[in-house]
């Protein structure tokens, strides 16, 4: 079958413009990989710098209630001694 000059022409535009299409989705479809794998690490690193703070807070809570504990116990036998 033979084609005219624009025929062709507009054949090479159609699959040069259909490649390019192509390469377009690809590079569209890579930069939503990396978007998603730097949201998902930024997500890593809120839960990771979350449970790190929770942990000191209840590292915080524990020492504070034990100093409270051994203060209470250390007036309690000064108030002792006073007494006798």
């Amino acid at each position: 079958m033979e084609h005219d000059w624009r025929t062709n022409m507009y054949l090479i535009f159609l699959y040069h413009g259909a490649y390019w299409l192509k390469e377009e989705d690809a590079a569209k479809q890579k930069k939503k990989q990396i978007e998603k794998k730097e949201y998902l690490d930024k997500l890593k690193s809120a839960i990771i710098i979350s449970g790190i703070v929770v942990a000191l807070a209840g590292a915080a809570f524990a020492i504070t209630k034990k100093l409270k504990e051994k203060w209470s116990h250390i007036t309690q036998c000064s108030r002792v001694l006073e007494d006798s």
